[in-house]
């Protein structure tokens, strides 16, 4: 590719973006070309910038690919890639789910802007795994439950609201028994094909948990095989 060669690498991306049998390898030739260590600094900043403002496109195209990317490209900018991807909900969502994937394994750097803010805690900690459970009831409600166990960086009260927002009966069933609603609790229907939440109304304590392997957690590896 001539843009290539003479190091025009937005005009690269634009050229792979507009050809639709190129079109799926775009996220990774980006990754590709950021790695050239030769590349110049201006270089650098406009394909990032190029890439940022074609990640609905490049999603589409290539949704692990776009994933990577961001996970690799835009590590250092998280907030503001956040506040792009609310144009696009579920590649917001796989995004975050990268991220936490990431952190469990520690492969952020310490001095990494994200992992930095994932340490400290607080309300901004909160406000990330509370959109976080947003995201997932739109988009893998059957996961809620397992990680709303799984975590307790967030504010109850807020998740109960989204739980019952989407519908997520086990989840809202496990967070009114957590606030002491033992009686709203009970209430909530079970979800189809499971066994009642709770065993019975003399034994508030026995909310029983789904049985959910690790597969079940919905990281873009698994849900994009």
């Amino acid at each position: 590719m001539l843009y290539r060669r003479t190091g025009q690498l937005a005009h690269a991306l634009e050229c792979c973006l507009a050809d639709e049998a190129a079109r799926g390898g775009a996220a990774e030739f980006i990754v590709d070309a950021l790695q050239d260590a030769s590349l110049e600094p201006a270089a650098k900043a406009e394909l990032l910038a190029a890439a940022m403002n074609s990640l609905p496109t490049l999603f589409e195209a290539n949704k692990l690919g776009t994933v990577r990317l961001l996970l690799t490209a835009f590590a250092d900018q998280h907030e503001r890639l956040m506040a792009e991807l609310d144009a696009t909900p579920e590649l917001q969502f796989l995004y975050l789910q990268g991220v936490l994937h990431q952190t469990q394994k520690n492969e952020l750097h310490p001095s990494n802007t994200l992992s930095k803010q994932l340490a400290q805690p607080g309300l901004v900690r909160e406000k990330m795994h509370e959109h976080y459970v947003g995201l997932l009831c739109r988009f893998a409600p059957h996961a809620v439950f397992e990680y709303l166990q799984a975590y307790d960086t967030y504010r109850v009260d807020i998740c109960l609201e989204l739980c019952e927002q989407h519908g997520v009966r086990d989840a809202t069933a496990y967070l009114k028994e957590r606030t002491g609603d033992l009686g709203g609790a009970l209430q909530v229907p079970s979800p189809p094909h499971q066994p009642p939440l709770l065993a019975t109304a003399g034994e508030p304590s026995a909310l029983r948990i789904p049985t959910h392997s690790s597969s079940s957690t919905p990281w873009i590896a698994r849900s994009s095989a």
